[in-house]
């Protein structure tokens, strides 16, 4: 039986974009180097992000520019991991090249995967929503409580 906490945590995943909307941090080994936000959608089955590098290691901002090492980020040890509900996508990979004429990283596969939304998942989610307006509560994850 599917938990009441687990079910709400699907609608926020839903409502999220599949945590598209959530941001995501690039880890390397444990530790974040990056951050990518702003999804805009592109070509079929694309997503641009914003990159920011958060790196103090000045080497790794070097390689992170070129496309050598986005070509082998799964062997780099790059982990995608959302920044809201801490779950890793596990098929994401970037384009070759990467970038975009904005600077903007190109990715696919980047989302969480859960099964689609039901009809009445959507129901239920518009009544929380209504009852989370009643009440204060942040109505999208992307806000934060006050």
């Amino acid at each position: 039986m599917l938990s009441f906490h687990r079910y709400t945590r699907s609608l926020e995943i839903w409502e999220s974009n599949y945590g598209r909307d959530a941001g995501w941090n690039i880890e390397r080994h444990g530790v974040v180097i990056a951050t990518l936000s702003d999804p805009q959608p592109g070509d079929m089955f694309w997503d641009h992000y914003r990159i920011d590098i958060v790196t103090d290691d000045e080497l790794l901002r070097a390689a992170m520019g070129t496309d050598e090492f986005w070509l082998n980020a799964e062997s780099a040890g790059l982990v995608f991991r959302n920044r809201v509900f801490g779950e890793v996508a596990k098929n994401a990979f970037p384009s070759h090249p990467p970038f975009d004429t904005d600077g903007r990283i190109q990715m696919r596969a980047l989302y969480l995967d859960i099964r689609p939304p039901m009809p009445w998942d959507w129901l239920f989610l518009y009544f929380c929503r209504r009852t989370a307006d009643k009440t204060g509560e942040p109505t999208d994850v992307r806000e934060s409580p006050s």
